[in-house]
């Protein structure tokens, strides 16, 4: 669940979302990125995002419509919750270090 706020900047009202809870623990430990994602870390340095969604529509050079449906969810729960549940529905969940 996302959590909205209004603030004026020069001669209009802005509503930008500044919190996230997470739909299944209800725990608020986040806030959106530029990007839509949900952000979980505990400091500037550290990385920690979930994306649970799905993006349906069509996209054309000159203009794209669809439907996003997401789910906000902790990583956490992420962990203990969404990925035991996916591997008993038989999926197998993908691992892949990363460094720049």
């Amino acid at each position: 669940m996302r959590r909205k706020a209004t603030r004026t900047i020069p001669a209009q009202q802005v509503e930008e979302e500044v919190e996230v809870t997470c739909d299944l623990c209800k725990a608020c430990v986040g806030k959106p990125n530029d990007r839509g994602e949900n952000e979980w870390q505990p400091s500037m340095y550290d990385t920690l995002t979930t994306t649970v969604a799905i993006d349906e529509g069509t996209r054309y050079p000159e203009g794209s419509r669809g439907t996003v449906r997401a789910v906000d969810i902790c990583p956490d729960c992420f962990t203990t919750k969404l990925i035991p549940w996916l591997q008993s529905q038989g999926a197998t969940v993908r691992e892949a270090d990363y460094e720049f």
